[in-house]
């Protein structure tokens, strides 16, 4: 039968079972994104190597598509949220981009916007024609891109396509969408990109949205093969709905209803033969189940959302501390290969491809099914069978694409043997911490050079553990107070630890701050230097500052603290207005999240992040405190006390403006929510030590003015921060907030011995005080977060107690 024939049978079959015909006005569309090769063709495994490319290089692409005589578009689709900034990877070339060849030719290509794309972003398109006059041709097409990754890229044909001989498509649901993946031919029922979904809320998004399986599905669903005598089976997919791994920020502690750990079983395959015979394919994570967006941030990392230009980090020198045979056991352990890698670091329900080699054993059915342990669902969106004689059950695919697939399949032989997991073993050893493998220590390891307190715990290995800890956390603590700050990650341990929000336990080691180098350059220089000649980064972030200037000054490392505190009142006054402590403080406009808004008569700028500007407020008055209360000091420092005072009234008297909405509560752009107890009460504990530094200054005006705002903002904590609960009144705080934990409901109760008592019980009874009210809530909130017997619930507000 020639191709003619064929492809006239295609568009026959595929206008019965209801895919899209190929005539001119609804034409035949083929993505081919996934079918993008490299220079050394598709690699026989999971890529676990991207390295960042050079200032200026680029990266070729290339993939040879068998096509009909007829007239075909090529089409690009150009998402500038994916990219480390709008227009890197086509090198601005939007107008006259030429990195595109048609066998060898090069293509002059006009990306246009038409639409504002997703929140602010853009999403740019451009189409390239393709005309083929010969009969059957072999069409060589090439990328060049500033970029690791393609852009979604796609074919349409108005004339006839050729099918495939070899392959076929277990038919989805109503909508279809065809793809070329590796060589292999897939047919979905939907593709979805998702940035949201992997991110933890507690309204968990990727389990009220549909994301893409095969068929709608809640706990399984079965197709029929009809006996197809199957040579291989190729599963598109193999990742999770809920694409979050496990332990990280975004996910609720608690509950390992939402992990997913390396060994754990998320559903099954269950394939019945014709003679009735079952065989079981466990989805097991490391090993036909992989993660999408946990894994794939290590090369395009956004930290909480894409509203930053930082996809542009890439940690592939730094991953697993530059040992690569710990990435070349997770190839040679994972029985998946790529499928569809797009630029950045979105969730992909088309990432990855599992092979079955069945032998052509006769198939009457496929079931897959989720497990009732764990949320969601094993995300599999596409299944093709690979025969020379189908069933009527199945649907035909298009041949488009020339060469050999590189695959990875496995065979029921294999499974049955269980012989993939002394693989998954040495995997699951390589990426968490085992007790039994922990080193066993008699006294604690102190550092070269150390200075500090003295700890010698005793009774368990584990106490061993603690005090080795603390000989470095407390100069971990100390190395964060410089003459500014030294950002957010560790300013002397190589063992950076942001990553720990990717939650699948894979490590990186990067440069410490550079000043310091490592821990014991820090204790020299600490000895060496003087305040004003120990700079810092010039940034830290506003929620760390008051609890490491605590623990820098009780452990001892306050030598600089006057300099550090100097530093952070001047950035009051020169990151936003009204001065206020930002997100990222000494950050200033070149934070992404820095807003410019009119509110009322005044242009305010900045960003509202007012539990860490209630941290700054409390943590500078420990500084103060411990210094036992120098009237100098506290007369240098007034401008700034009073500024940030200042600034909380402020918000509240101008509070029906921005946000819009009358309460005396203070609205927060920040993690831990907007109108929730967490940012007000830290604030609310500021103005009342602040309070006391107007006192000792003699400022009547002030003690008299904040103690009214004092008293407005308790009351209005009461009346607008508590919800009902099973145990009676709890603190507010937001179902949408990243920490999910809900620690911070215990905020009153931790910073009760932060510069005033060492209990909330002294005010308990005094006349007029809600100090009762809230302790009573702090005990229903206690209860609250007890309830499931979780002392995680507490992993946010964490703090040693020396």
């Amino acid at each position: 039968m020639n191709t003619k024939i064929i492809s006239l049978l295609l568009a026959l079959i595929i206008s019965v079972t209801g895919c899209p015909t190929r005539d001119v006005s609804n034409p035949f569309k083929i993505d081919i994104t996934g079918n993008w090769q490299e220079e050394n063709g598709f690699p026989q495994y999971i890529q676990t190597n991207e390295p960042a490319l050079k200032p200026g290089e680029l990266k070729t692409f290339s993939q040879t598509l068998m096509l009909n005589k007829g007239i075909y578009k090529i089409a690009f689709e150009y998402d500038e949220q994916n990219d480390h900034y709008s227009g890197f990877a086509l090198d601005n070339h939007f107008q006259d981009f030429r990195g595109f060849r048609i066998n060898g030719i090069a293509q002059n290509l006009t990306f246009s916007s038409d639409s504002a794309g997703k929140g602010k972003y853009k999403v740019y398109r451009t189409e390239c024609p393709l005309t083929v006059e010969e009969e059957s041709a072999a069409i060589s097409l090439e990328l060049d891109i500033h970029n690791t990754r393609v852009m979604k890229t796609s074919i349409t044909a108005t004339s006839s396509i050729p099918v495939s001989k070899n392959y076929y498509a277990i038919n989805p649901g109503k909508t279809k969408e065809y793809l070329m993946v590796r060589g292999i031919p897939f047919l979905v029922r939907k593709t979805d990109l998702r940035y949201d979904a992997p991110w933890f809320q507690k309204t968990e998004p990727s389990l009220n949205a549909e994301r893409g399986s095969l068929n709608i599905m809640k706990n399984r669903m079965i197709f029929n093969l009809d006996g197809t005598k199957t040579n291989k089976v190729h599963f598109l997919g193999m990742i999770h709905q809920v694409d979050i791994a496990n332990g990280s920020w975004f996910s609720p502690k608690g509950d390992n209803g939402y992990s997913h750990f390396l060994g754990d079983k998320a559903g099954e395959i269950i394939l019945t033969l014709e003679n009735n015979e079952q065989t079981v394919i466990p989805l097991i994570f490391g090993f036909n189940l992989w993660y999408s967006r946990p894994w794939d941030m290590f090369w395009a990392y956004f930290p909480t959302t894409p509203d930053s230009w930082s996809a542009g980090y890439n940690y592939d020198s730094t991953i697993f501390s530059g040992n690569q045979s710990c990435r070349e056991l997770i190839r040679n352990s994972v029985s998946l290969v790529d499928g569809v890698r797009l630029m950045g670091s979105g969730s992909n329900n088309t990432r990855f491809i599992f092979s079955l080699d069945l032998e052509n054993k006769e198939v009457r059915s496929i079931e897959i099914k989720k497990t009732d342990d764990m949320y969601g669902i094993p995300l599999i969106s596409a299944i093709t069978v690979e025969t020379s004689k189908p069933s009527s059950a199945l649907s035909p695919l298009p041949g488009i694409s020339s060469g050999s697939p590189a695959i990875k399949p496995v065979t029921l032989q294999y499974i049955k043997d269980e012989e993939y997991k002394p693989a998954l073993e040495k995997l699951k050893h390589i990426i968490y911490t085992y007790k039994n493998e922990m080193p066993e220590l008699s006294e604690p390891e102190i550092p070269s050079g150390y200075f500090g307190p003295g700890y010698n715990f005793k009774g368990t290995q584990e106490a061993v553990y603690a005090a080795t800890y603390l000989y470095r956390n407390g100069p971990e603590c100390g190395a964060k107070i410089a003459d500014s700050g030294t950002r957010c990650a560790s300013s002397i341990a190589r063992k950076q630890t942001v990553h720990y929000t990717f939650g699948i336990g894979i490590w990186r080691e990067e440069p410490s701050f550079s000043i310091y180098g490592n821990l014991q350059n820090w204790f020299r220089l600490y000895r060496e230097k003087s305040p004003g000649n120990f700079p810092g980064a010039g940034e830290a972030w506003s929620r760390g500052i008051g609890e490491l200037t605590r623990e820098a000054m009780a452990l001892g490392y306050s030598k600089y603290i006057n300099s550090y505190t100097d530093w952070l009142d001047s950035c009051l006054f020169a990151d936003a207005y009204p001065p206020h402590w930002i997100r990222i403080v000494g950050a200033g406009s070149s934070y992404e999240g820095h807003e410019t808004r009119k509110v009322g008569e005044i242009t305010e700028t900045g960003n509202r992040e007012n539990d860490g500007h209630g941290i700054c407020m409390w943590g500078r008055y420990l500084n103060y405190h411990w210094l036992g209360h120098p009237a100098q000091w506290n007369e240098k420092h007034w401008k700034a006390t009073k500024a940030a005072v200042s600034w909380i009234q402020w918000q509240l008297d101008t509070d029906t403006i921005f946000p819009g909405l009358r309460k005396d509560l203070l609205y927060t752009e920040s993690e831990c929510g907007n109108y929730e107890f967490y940012g007000s009460y830290n604030c609310l504990h500021g103005i009342r030590l602040s309070i006391i530094m107007a006192r000792e200054l003699g400022k009547k005006e002030e003690v008299a003015s904040w103690t009214k705002l004092y008293d407005r903002l308790e009351k209005g904590i009461l009346e607008n921060a508590v919800d009902s609960g099973m145990f009676g009144p709890v603190w507010h705080t937001e179902p949408d907030h990243n920490w999910h934990d809900d620690a911070q409901k215990m905020a009153h109760i931790q910073l009760a011995s932060d510069g005033i008592t060492y209990t909330p019980l002294q005010d308990y009874d005094v006349a007029g005080s809600n100090a009762r009210k809230y302790l009573n809530i702090d005990l229903n909130s206690y209860r609250y977060l007890m309830r499931t017997k979780t002392i995680t619930a507490f992993g946010v507000m964490a703090t040693v107690r020396v």
